[in-house]
């Protein structure tokens, strides 16, 4: 979503696997926000999604999209890097054979 932001979109679709956390972010209220064990998670991308944009967050199940499940995977071992591929990395092929059957 930052990158969405600083490159100037207007409107974003936002596609998650994990259901429990597209739901929370859907409910606008933050109520019950504090109690979740990823407040502060929730709290910062509530507070970009009320920025003055168009965000769609909707669930797709991880079995449609395992390129996404894989380069979030890839991004969680490698925190503080922004990698821009100009073609799909090796170990995306797979996954991206997957997603093109389903």
């Amino acid at each position: 979503l930052s990158l969405c932001w600083e490159g100037g979109f207007q409107k974003v679709s936002c596609e998650c696997d994990c259901l429990g956390a597209v739901t929370l972010l859907q409910d606008r209220s933050p109520n019950r926000d504090y109690l979740h064990k990823h407040y502060d998670v929730i709290r910062r991308v509530k507070k970009m999604l009320a920025r003055d944009w168009v965000v769609y967050v909707s669930h797709i199940p991880r079995e449609i999209n395992s390129v996404a499940h894989t380069l979030a995977s890839w991004g969680v071992r490698n925190l503080g890097s922004t990698v821009f591929w100009r073609s799909p990395p090796d170990f995306i092929l797979l996954p991206l054979g997957r997603d093109c059957m389903s």
